[in-house]
């Protein structure tokens, strides 16, 4: 979020992220560079998916949000990852 790293993402993980209301624009980068933005309301829920795609010698990042109920059928298959550390 902003210059500020908050998870490192792997396959299978998941990050719960309380934001303040408003504009955010969400990223990844490996040797290129994804985001997604939204303008975020008062007392909603948002999913934010990633992944990866393929790319020159490796993947590229993908984001998108998605709806709730995709996100509830995929989250039970995944485990809760630690908050970047904030030291790098």
């Amino acid at each position: 979020v902003g210059e500020e790293p908050i998870v490192y993402m792997i396959r299978g993980g998941y990050f719960p992220y309380q934001a303040s209301p408003g504009e955010i624009e969400f990223w990844a980068q490996t040797e290129a560079k994804a985001s997604a933005s939204a303008d975020l309301a008062a007392g909603n829920t948002y999913y934010l998916q990633c992944g990866i795609a393929p790319g020159i010698g490796i993947g590229r990042p993908t984001m998108k949000l998605v709806g709730a109920q995709e996100a509830m059928e995929e989250l039970p298959d995944t485990v809760l990852l630690p908050p970047a550390d904030k030291t790098e």
